[in-house]
């Protein structure tokens, strides 16, 4: 055995590694970010895999082989900020992660199957939320990648996760490309929840009396992905503390999900008596800039009451264009207007 190291861009491989007998054994491999004052271990790799050395100048080739493949990948207490820095994008998310990944067979048709962990689950930014945690199991096998596991929060009833996706490492090789194209399917799926637990992270909320439910499913390619399912909701009473905060009732909430299209079939209720209603949807060939069509209309609708003033209007305003640049027009009418 000899030590051995390999840098490729960002990442390095650091461990012992042997050739013997056609068979390529690496122990204790440790994967790290290079940077210039520090670096990260990601994870450690413990691998055998036997080779034909005739075929490793042929991509197509050398991942036919039929030689017995051992890979063993362990990653402890990883940061979630450390992978968003090195993939240079935010994810919005603080936490950690936890991954064991057992795989044997051959280069072309390799089996068996891990387990992921991510506990501290927190938004980066300021947030009252509780931390969550998730947890899930893998299995490889024919030339796939299977998930499924349960997102955990303590306010929350388990949301379980199921999805696949190809795992075929001689197709990447070939045309890295054909990643985007990889069809994969993914699901979430939230039981129907009561909606007392807002009272804890709504400033001001003493009354919330109500369910919500969700069923999600993103399936396609990198490049067109699909999206379909259903977020319903209603709450008979969303009540604050103050006074000039209205009172809502009769809430009613339906959100469907189909293709690119997100539509919102019901999103209605009732302000201190005044009836307030959102129409339309959003159109997401592009995630990070949506086509909006939205609409929203009031009548009655109380905008503002405490000890000086109390004022209702009549609201008809439409919000149109991608989310960077959407334009918004129509009007707003006071019907009634009352300063002490």
């Amino acid at each position: 055995a000899t030590g051995c190291q390999l840098e490729l861009g960002r990442l390095s491989l650091l461990g012992e590694g042997s050739l013997a007998n056609d068979t390529l054994e690496l122990k204790g491999v440790r994967l790290r970010t290079v940077g210039e004052t520090e670096s990260t271990e990601l994870g450690q790799i413990d691998a055998t895999v036997a080779l034909d050395f005739e075929s490793l100048s042929d991509t197509e080739t050398f991942f036919d082989q039929p030689g017995d493949v051992s890979v063993r990948v362990r990653i402890n207490e990883l940061a979630l900020s450390d992978i968003a820095a090195l993939v240079q994008k935010d994810f919005g998310v603080l936490g950690t992660i936890d991954a064991k990944l057992d795989l044997d067979g051959s280069l072309s048709a390799l089996a068996g199957g891990g387990e992921v962990k991510l506990s501290g689950l927190k938004p980066s930014g300021e947030s009252k939320l509780a931390a969550a945690e998730a947890g899930l199991r893998l299995d490889v096998a024919d030339g796939r990648l299977a998930v499924d596991g349960e997102f955990l929060q303590p306010d929350l009833p388990p949301i379980t996760l199921s999805g696949s996706a190809p795992l075929r490492p001689e197709k990447l090789a070939n045309d890295p490309a054909s990643l985007s194209r990889q069809r994969f399917d993914l699901r979430a799926h939230c039981p129907t929840t009561q909606l007392a637990w807002l009272r804890r992270y709504v400033p001001g909320m003493t009354h919330a009396d109500g369910t919500f439910a969700a069923d999600l499913r993103l399936s396609g390619t990198a490049d067109e992905p699909q999206l379909s399912g259903q977020i319903t909701g209603e709450a008979s009473l969303l009540k604050f503390r103050r006074e000039s905060i209205p009172t809502a009732t009769d809430v009613k909430l339906d959100i469907k999900l189909e293709g690119d299209r997100v539509e919102i079939e019901a999103c209605r209720g009732t302000l201190a008596g005044g009836l307030i209603e959102v129409e339309g949807g959003a159109t997401l060939a592009s995630l990070t800039d949506p086509e909006l069509s939205l609409k929203l209309g009031a009548t009655d609708a109380l905008l503002h009451r405490d000890d000086n003033i109390s004022a209702r209007a009549n609201i008809d305003l439409s919000l149109q264009g991608p989310l960077s640049a959407a334009a918004l027009s129509g009007k707003v009418g006071i019907v009634y207007g009352h300063f002490y």
